[in-house]
């Protein structure tokens, strides 16, 4: 059985340049079941990589 984890509350002021190296960590371990990335400063531009991130982890269950 593999083992999830999640991180609650993480303020970091993300923008859209720190999409990629925050995906390609996160699909690295592929433990994450939960991302919530409000009261950052992504835009719409983040979507498509945010869906792969999705696309690629399926143990994420939720991503905000």
């Amino acid at each position: 059985m593999q083992q999830t984890s999640e991180i609650t509350k993480v303020y970091m002021s993300l923008t859209d340049a720190c999409v990629d190296e925050l995906c390609e960590s996160v699909t690295a371990s592929c433990t994450l079941s939960s991302l919530i990335l409000k009261n950052n400063s992504q835009t719409d531009a983040s979507i498509p990589r945010l869906i792969k991130l999705m696309q690629d982890c399926p143990i994420m269950s939720e991503l905000k």
